[in-house]
């Protein structure tokens, strides 16, 4: 061990009492940041799972509008990237003056789909009933119950029985319609709007968490800053002494950067477990499974620590720096 790392573990053993709310400070910060940013990074990954498992996120039709084969709709439920298939029909039909979107389909093979679906009213039931989208009905003034005519001037009659708002997608969902589109040679729409709408709430999840992440990491920086500049006051006749014997300018200051690593690395090793522990139980809590692991989110809180209490050492060491031996001497 070199005399410099000898000096600087024996400094910090004999104050341990008077660096201890530093190194409080930068575990907190190390456990707060590694614990919100192991979440941030896995909560992503957990929701599109949830949402996954939720409802359809692609619509898959025939070239040219044509029918898919059946052998290539069974290629498809066979597709590592497919979890479910629904056979549906979708057809161009008019409402009056205005065009709209049909689709029919069983509805009993669609409840695993449903599952995710916000229904007002009730499933339908038998051929003369149907579902209509939320803003479908709102915009043609659609009620429950309603009889409405459909079809060529109206021919058909159909019953809105419940009005409904579909579940969520996922954004990688449009790679893998890509890659169905190249070996199936059909094509598959992505439902974009949905993965829009999840994307936008994981980002601004992990908006908020670095938001607090930060805040966090800057009130240890300074409770740090604070604790080493006292350090600096408690010790300004054994620095004085020092330099009247010789002491060179680099080797105060490698002294005390040495000391904020220390504590930092102490800080952020103990924080990163700490963190990792309770992103563990909020994980379970949330989703009933355990945290993915992540060496990313186990290093960064580490050299988060190290980085902070060496930024922080920077007006302690200009402090020792400037002291003058003959008056610090004089004063003591």
């Amino acid at each position: 061990m070199s005399f410099a790392s000898l000096q600087v573990r024996r400094s910090i053993a004999r104050r341990a009492g008077r660096f201890l709310p530093a190194l409080v400070s930068l575990t907190v910060a190390a456990g707060a940041v590694g614990a919100l940013g192991s979440l941030a990074s896995d909560v992503g990954r957990k929701m599109r799972s949830e949402f996954r498992r939720g409802g359809a996120n692609a619509v898959a039709r025939g070239l040219s509008g044509a029918a898919i084969p059946a052998a290539i709709v069974a290629a498809m439920q066979r597709e590592p990237g497919v979890e479910r298939a629904l056979p549906i029909d979708v057809t161009s039909e008019s409402a009056g003056p205005h065009s709209l979107t049909s689709v029919s389909l069983d509805v009993q093979a669609a409840r695993p789909f449903a599952s995710s679906w916000n229904v007002s009213g009730r499933m339908p039931a038998g051929a003369g009933e149907a579902l209509a989208g939320v803003r479908l009905a709102r915009r043609l003034g659609w009620k429950l119950g309603q009889d409405v005519a459909v079809g060529p001037a109206g021919g058909r009659r159909v019953r809105i029985v419940g009005v409904v708002t579909t579940g969520e997608g996922e954004a990688a969902v449009s790679r893998a319609a890509s890659r169905l589109e190249r070996a199936l040679r059909v094509r598959v729409d992505p439902i974009l709007a949905v993965s829009a709408s999840e994307g936008r709430i994981v980002e601004r999840l992990r908006g908020l968490l670095a938001a607090i992440g930060a805040a966090v990491a800057l009130l240890a920086a300074l409770g740090t800053g604070t604790t080493l500049l006292a350090s600096v006051a408690q010790r300004r006749r054994e620095i004085a002494l020092e330099k009247s014997l010789g002491a060179e300018r680099g080797r105060i200051l490698a002294r005390f950067a040495l000391e904020a690593l220390a504590l930092g690395l102490a800080g952020g090793v103990i924080g990163a477990a700490a963190g990792r522990v309770s992103a563990e139980v909020i994980e379970r809590r949330l989703f009933g499974v355990g945290l993915s692991p992540s060496l990313f989110w186990s290093l960064v809180p580490v050299a988060l620590a190290a980085g902070l209490a060496l930024a922080s050492s920077a007006p302690a060491v200009r402090r020792a720096l400037a002291i003058e031996p003959i008056t610090a001497l004089r004063e003591e």
